[in-house]
């Protein structure tokens, strides 16, 4: 994983989901692997939830989803 000019790493090209992940559309399948600088969602396992990532410099953290941002659909919680 590369360093973003700042020095936080860049999480590009790593997911978080759960073992039994299926996406509901081609852009939630996408964004699972993207940078947090785009829009990034993540299954946090302790919390069993879906999150859109807040970046580091942004105070970190995430936003609990239940439906998929860009087609609607229902998020599984495996």
């Amino acid at each position: 994983m590369a360093p973003h000019p700042d020095g936080s790493v860049c999480l590009e090209g790593t997911r978080r989901v759960p073992r039994t992940f299926v996406p509901c559309c081609e852009s939630l399948e996408r964004h699972t692997s993207s940078c947090f600088f785009d829009v990034r969602l993540e299954w946090w396992a302790r919390q069993k939830a879906w999150f859109i990532i807040i970046a580091p410099s942004a105070g970190s953290g995430g936003l609990q989803i239940s439906y998929c941002p860009f087609c609607g659909r229902h998020l599984a919680k495996d």
